[in-house]
């Protein structure tokens, strides 16, 4: 169950049943030495008693590349999206660089009796891979930061809403600057919020916010036989537009991972494979007057987050 949090101490109102791979999310404490003089000790050499530091919170939750359930997570974790369309199809475009952290609340049942609360998550990065064999198992890293960890014996108030009807990406493909590139074995997109933990002075010895810095967006792909034209934009040193394109079981549903200004990093010319060429490539984003450096457009046909 997930939902929205108005602030950080402010539980959710409304949640909502998605549906995720896998999900790993732990208080981390780290200990500090605090060497005190004038008390008895065996010897002077070995060490003595830590103390512990601000409990932080962090992990990952993978999810499925979903046109539906996919935007549903974004938008509580990520960014507010600008929503064109007047149906059916609507269009949800989740730009990078949103400056306050939206927070969100996960609870997840252990066992019958025991339910964690995580409270005050955001969302630190966002990552894809995709390769040619995979059919309609394409997945979503989501690098999380949050607030805190509570052990309950029972599900907070609140009946959530339920799964939406399954829209899972069946295929994908990578562009530049607007066009398929053929012979694609692997692609990859990532974007790094750079979540910065801050423990203000307070009661309690936990993290106060948790706030982007503002961070880097990146792409790789492996190809084969690839045509010259790459090599000229890299050595022009070009900016182009690169797309990581999702095709939905839903007929024309779609997700795309982009990174709008990219420039190619020096590749590799080295030759692999038997009896073909392979080059790997990757590049990274920049940003501009009226461009970020990430966007995450899902077009699908709900109306609206809330």
């Amino acid at each position: 169950r997930v939902g929205a949090m108005a602030n950080a101490t402010t539980d959710p109102v409304a949640w909502h049943t998605l549906e995720y791979i896998t999900a790993s999310l732990s208080p981390g404490r780290d200990r500090r030495p605090r060497p005190k003089l004038g008390v008895p000790l065996h010897n002077p050499l070995d060490d003595r008693k830590q103390v512990a530091g601000i409990e932080m919170l962090s992990g990952q939750i993978v999810v499925p590349c979903d046109s539906r359930q996919l935007g549903r997570w974004l938008h509580l974790g990520f960014a507010a999206p600008a929503v064109t369309g007047a149906g059916p199809l609507y269009t949800h475009t989740f730009n990078s660089g949103e400056q306050t952290a939206r927070l969100f609340a996960l609870q997840v049942r252990m066992s019958a009796n025991d339910v964690r609360i995580f409270r005050g998550l955001t969302i630190s990065s966002i990552a894809v891979d995709a390769q040619g064999e995979q059919v309609q198992d394409f997945n979503v890293t989501l690098g999380l930061m949050g607030l805190s960890e509570e052990r309950a014996t029972a599900f907070l108030s609140g009946s959530p809403a339920a799964v939406p009807a399954t829209a899972e990406i069946r295929r994908m493909t990578q562009l530049v600057d607007g066009v398929a590139a053929g012979r694609v074995n692997r692609a990859g997109f990532t974007f790094d919020r750079r979540v910065a933990a801050k423990a203000f002075l307070s009661e309690t010895p936990v993290v106060s916010e948790v706030r982007p810095q503002g961070g880097p967006a990146g792409g790789s792909a492996e190809y084969n036989a690839l045509g010259r034209v790459y090599d000229d934009i890299e050595a022009a040193d070009s900016l182009f537009a690169s797309v990581l394109r999702g095709f939905g079981t839903v007929a024309n549903h779609r997700v795309d991972f982009a990174i709008p200004l990219s420039r190619f990093a020096a590749s590799p010319r080295a030759i692999d494979g038997p009896g073909e060429i392979s080059r790997s490539w990757s590049w990274a984003g920049e940003q501009d007057a009226t461009t970020p450096v990430a966007r995450v457009v899902v077009t699908n046909d709900v109306a609206a987050y809330s």
